[in-house]
């Protein structure tokens, strides 16, 4: 990667000298967007950071969040973080995810937790795209095939597709961890003469230059070149077994407190673990590269500072720990290295660099981690013309089945299938649900964990798509009766040179600031991927959250555990929109919020992209999510579903088609009003109005609830109830079988992969 001469200009300033060759490579590699974050950290610092529970500060691998404490008194903590592998999962999609799913667990490791499920958030072209079905299948299968070997459960999370993601899919992924919270490890260096000991798999030529190549788009698409074909060297080549070997070996490690500090070789390999660790106890570092294992012959320096073999941390250790440590590694059959020393604190400490017994690089460790910040400009894009109420829409069931039948809707049971969820056997609700459960044996809590995102929201207004992203989060979250506690994200935009991309991230973190400020929730990890474009196309913004929450043990229901998320055993089974109605008028001049802004429904139905996406009232959001989680903790309800995505008939077909039943929707004298025409059938069944929830309750849990929810002030309506028919049906007497339509649907992403 070449400096722009800016940099140069600043690099020489700093050093007061003439950098030699491998010290120029070095601090691009570390000024590169992806390891410096130099055009986005100024917009992060909106993002509130801390609560309460918070454990650590900002810089560390991931955030932590204090939960509950053991029978002995010990007090655990809650550890997860997303990152990106978009870059390398285009390229070769198989290990391309696999090394993103392994890279992430690392992060958690170097927390010193034990890493308990993994989620993802996946985005690709139209399976129109010839090359849609080949990195479906390879990022599919590598995701699969690393979570599984490690014994890892895969829990949930996105896979969507949409004709912006062509050029350029997104693989992001998330994992969670826990551990005592007196366990916690950080990445800071610290003690003088401490030795500085490589930890894992050999160092190879693989993933060479791979941040570097995740700092830059795509020139072209089509056949490999040659000098494509170079790229896919810069793709890491991962091993699970590897990886659950050095899990183990340094999770016994650090519960035998025998480690100073510990940190992945991600992005940049040995050269960001080293710097950034040295950096953070404002230490100095001499390193004998000599000394760093190998699998391949005549490695040069840069080769052994930049690789990012997969597998492989680094740790500081006090000398009289290595014999201790060393023979865990020898255990495991993983090499354990003492590759350096750590120098004096001081203002300015240097990262030393021998080869061979000659000096190659001397370098200040915080001029490594401190490129200088690009304030790109920033242009707002046009306010997207408002959506207007269709005039002549299709019939409501034609529209239903072209929504369920859309790539972005189809049933991702081929997916999920391939994920084993269930190892580890604490899992108490997987893939498919509105968040995964999975209870901790420590703390006999129950986590719940989700990952959201909107991007055809973001795609026309960037702050209300993020906003929404984080309120669908927490509605997820709630559906299953926990509270939120933390959120993490993934923010992925195309190219920051470009002022209107810059205006999307600005606009995109304010939303996601205000929206976390407004529910309390703090931001304690999270990535941004800049420069996902291909010939100048960007994605459009597509910022993922992903939220983790909890249920007290105190709050859970031994009769029936809130987890047991299956319909009503018996009685009748009724259907009941919670939270406001969408508005449906006729005045053109009217500011509407129909919900049909941006929807689904425009998009898939109406073939068309534009209009704003629905408004957020958080007041209604916080209101609505505490009332459905003291119900789940009460009792009175076991089934409820975020409202948004394709809106309230797209929810009730697909829970009749998973419950393998029928609905028959009742006509109100609400229905009745707002589905006067056609065009008021559009936005009462497929408006994507915030603040809903579709719920299915039994008559003495509908009595109880439409009580309180009357006192309270809480629109909830009833809207129909299931049945054993397998049709749905409509207030009008309309009906479609939900028999033939579940066929299409269960198998469609299976046909749209060839499997």
């Amino acid at each position: 990667m070449i400096l722009a001469q800016a940099e140069q200009a600043h690099l020489r300033e700093q050093l007061r000298r003439e950098p030699n060759a491998l010290e120029r490579e070095l601090v691009a590699a570390m000024w590169s967007e992806h390891c410096s974050y130099k055009s986005s950290r100024h917009l992060l610092e909106q993002l509130p950071k801390t609560s309460d529970r918070t454990l650590v500060q900002e810089g560390e691998n991931a955030g932590a969040v204090r939960i509950g404490n053991d029978i002995a008194g010990r007090s655990y903590a809650l550890v997860f973080k997303m990152e990106s592998h978009n870059h390398p999962s285009q390229i070769t999609p198989n290990e391309g995810a696999a090394t993103g799913v392994g890279g992430i667990m690392r992060d958690i490791l170097a927390m010193g937790a034990r890493p308990v499920a993994t989620l993802n958030a996946l985005r690709f072209g139209e399976p129109a795209n010839p090359k849609t079905k080949t990195l479906l299948k390879g990022v599919v299968e590598g995701i699969a095939f690393y979570g599984n070997c490690t014994g890892i459960p895969t829990l949930g999370g996105e896979c969507d597709f949409d004709p912006d993601y062509n050029d350029n899919i997104l693989v992001n992924a998330m994992t969670v961890g826990v551990a005592p919270v007196e366990q916690l490890c950080s990445a800071r260096a610290q003690g003088e003469g401490n030795l500085v000991v490589y930890l894992g798999a050999k160092t190879g030529r693989d993933g060479i230059n791979g941040a570097t190549m995740a700092s830059q788009g795509f020139a072209r698409q089509g056949e490999q070149e040659p000098a494509e074909q170079e790229t896919k060297m810069q793709v890491q080549v991962g091993d699970p077994f590897a990886q659950k070997r050095l899990l183990e070996a340094c999770l016994e490690a650090v519960e035998k407190n025998l480690l100073q500090a510990l940190q992945d070789m991600g992005a940049a390999g040995l050269l960001s673990s080293s710097s950034e660790m040295a950096a953070k106890g404002k230490i100095a570092m001499t390193l004998d590269l000599d000394q760093v294992p190998t699998r391949q012959p005549a490695l040069v320096p840069l080769e052994l500072m930049l690789s990012e073999s997969q597998e492989r941390m680094l740790a500081v250790v006090e000398a009289r720990h290595i014999e201790a440590l060393a023979a865990i590694f020898a255990k495991h059959r993983l090499d354990c290295c003492v590759i350096g020393k750590l120098g004096a604190v001081s203002e300015h400490p240097l990262l030393l660099l021998q080869w061979h017994g000659r000096p190659q690089a001397s370098l200040p460790v915080r001029l490594l981690g401190d490129a200088p910040s690009c304030r790109h400009e920033q242009a707002s894009r046009t306010t997207p013309p408002p959506v207007r109420l269709p005039a002549n829409p299709p019939p409501t069931l034609e529209a239903l089945r072209k929504i369920l039948l859309s790539p972005r809707m189809l049933c991702k049971e081929w997916v999920t299938r391939q994920y084993d969820s269930l190892v580890g056997g604490q899992t108490l609700e997987g893939p498919g649900g509105e968040a995964a459960l999975l209870r901790l044996e420590q703390t006999h809590e129950i986590l719940a964990f989700t990952c959201d995102a909107t991007p055809r929201y973001c795609r026309n207004n960037a702050r209300r798509g993020a906003m929404q992203a984080v309120c669908e989060a927490v509605r997820n979250l709630s559906a299953v009766g926990a509270t939120p506690l933390a959120i993490t994200d993934n923010l992925n935009f195309g190219n920051p040179e470009d002022p209107l991309v810059m205006g999307e991230a600005s606009d995109t973190v304010a939303g996601l600031a205000e929206a976390c400020r407004a529910f309390g929730l703090p931001v304690v990890s999270g990535n941004v991927s800049f420069y996902n474009e291909t010939e100048g196309r960007s994605i459009p913004p597509t910022p993922v959250v992903g939220a983790v929450g909890i249920i007290e043990a105190s709050a859970q229901d031994e009769a029936l555990p809130p987890f047991a998320r299956a319909l009503p055993l018996a009685g009748e089974r009724l259907l009941f929109l919670l939270g406001e109605l969408a508005t449906s008028s006729r005045d053109e001049d009217a500011d509407l919020d129909t919900g049909l802004g941006a929807s689904l429904y425009m998009q898939e139905v109406m073939e068309e992209r534009h209009g704003e996406p629905p408004a957020i009232d958080f007041i209604q959001e916080k209101e609505n999510a505490a009332f459905l989680r003291e119900a789940v903790a009460r009792g009175l309800c076991r089934c409820a579903r975020d409202l948004s995505c394709g809106g309230l008939l797209t929810k009730i077909a697909v829970l009749a088609m998973q419950a393998d039943c029928g609905a028959h929707l009742s006509q109100s004298e609400a229905t009745r009003k707002a589905c006067g025409d056609s065009a008021g059938e559009a936005v009462w069944w497929f408006g994507e109005r915030q603040a809903r929830y579709l719920l299915c309750l039994t008559e003495e849990q509908a009595e109880s609830l439409s009580s309180e929810a009357q006192q309270r002030g809480i629109a909830l309506l009833s809207i129909g109830r299931l049945e054993d028919t397998r049709r749905l049906t409509l207030p009008s007497g309309q009906a479609i079988s939900l028999e033939a339509l579940s066929k299409e649907w269960r198998g469609g992403l299976a046909r749209l992969a060839d499997a």
